[in-house]
């Protein structure tokens, strides 16, 4: 994604914006990093319902709360 390898290669906000807005208008859904984000956090959750709350917090780096709310959205968004 980087065409320019400077001393800093990482890739910026505005920069993976940059990249993922003609996919938004191509799929008809925006594609956001706080979306993608979220999604991958509801995905992970929604195929790893059989693990503790423990291990799933530990693995996606989730305090109780953050966990809670995420699985709250992944009921929202299966309903």
């Amino acid at each position: 994604m980087k065409q320019r390898f400077g001393g800093d290669p990482h890739l910026t906000s505005p920069g993976l914006h940059k990249y993922l807005k003609p996919d938004a208008k191509v799929l008809g859904f925006p594609l956001t990093p706080t979306r993608l984000y979220q999604s991958a956090i509801v995905n992970y959750l929604l195929t790893h319902s059989t693990q503790s709350d423990s291990t799933i917090a530990e693995t996606l780096r989730l305090d109780p709360q953050s966990l809670g709310y995420y699985r709250q959205l992944a009921r929202e968004m299966t309903a």
